[in-house]
């Protein structure tokens, strides 16, 4: 991984996960006034937002604003002066939609898809995976899943898009084997799309502070998944500051997944379609 050290923004878990953030204040500021907070009225104050600017602008804004509270980084798309306020606001309705919602919640997937279907000038252009299937699949395929003593549990997800398929592995693992059991995770995820790889680094930090389930570790990168890893761009690294085992090689995984679809043309083309989820390579 030293290749991509430079673009790198580490995060490391410090102590039981107390935001020193915005995003902690975003859990319990508004209680009183916002109950039961979830997608569909931080949907709402975007529409109403969206006559300043699109709301495909919004979303990304906003997604950028998140994930640079949780990390610290730069923001990769920094907003107008005249929008930060209710970027703000934006921000505490999502922490407090993390903090009511099941864990594990892909929020802003909905939120995307409801901006999506309001308006064809939206900006917003793909379709995610609902995330009732991607339970069901997590379910089929990870359910009871084993920790193992001398490594990470893993899964990769070479077309991330939202997080979702990551975001209901996470969610199984927390059913089966509570927060402790996240710490032995290693989650991993890359994408073409830089709002994509930082909308699904928000969403699976966001919980991990917010519900004190650290991961082994995450690593979300920007790239061609069946393309040469040294083009790929390090979104977010994180690693648990009390991991034992060795972190996994996701560069040789994702190479390996890489050859076998140059053998098998029809893999290479359902993984460039559709995505692919892996677990435990």
């Amino acid at each position: 991984m030293d290749t991509h050290s430079s673009k790198t923004c580490v995060v490391r878990w410090k102590g039981m996960l107390t935001l020193t953030t915005e995003l902690q204040e975003s859990a319990m500021s508004a209680l009183p006034k916002y109950v039961h907070v979830d997608h569909r009225i931080i949907t709402g104050v975007i529409d109403r937002l969206s006559n300043k600017n699109s709301a495909s602008e919004w979303l990304r804004w906003m997604i950028d604003d998140v994930l640079a509270d949780l990390t610290g980084q730069e923001k990769q798309y920094p907003p107008p002066r005249d929008a930060l306020s209710d970027l703000r606001e934006l921000g505490k309705l999502y922490g407090q939609a993390v903090f009511y919602c099941t864990p594990y919640t892909d929020l802003f997937g909905l939120i995307y898809m409801d901006l999506a279907s309001r308006s064809t000038k939206s900006g917003l252009g793909q379709f995610f995976t609902p995330q009732v299937v991607t339970d069901m699949m997590a379910k089929m395929v990870g359910h009871q899943a084993k920790l193992p003593k001398d490594r990470l549990l893993t899964c990769l997800e070479p077309c991330c898009g939202s997080g979702v398929m990551l975001l209901s592995f996470a969610r199984q693992i927390y059913a089966d084997h509570g927060p402790g059991g996240l710490s032995r995770c290693g989650l991993y995820a890359i994408d073409l799309d830089i709002t994509c790889c930082c909308m699904t680094a928000a969403q699976l930090l966001a919980n991990a502070y917010i519900h004190e389930a650290p991961y082994g570790e995450l690593l979300v990168l920007r790239g061609n998944a069946l393309a040469d890893s040294e083009d790929w761009i390090t979104v977010v690294h994180a690693t648990h500051p009390e991991l034992e085992q060795a972190p996994a090689n996701v560069v040789s995984v994702v190479q390996s997944a890489q050859t076998a679809a140059k053998n098998d043309p029809t893999l290479a083309a359902r993984i460039d379609a559709h995505g692919q989820i892996a677990f435990d390579f």
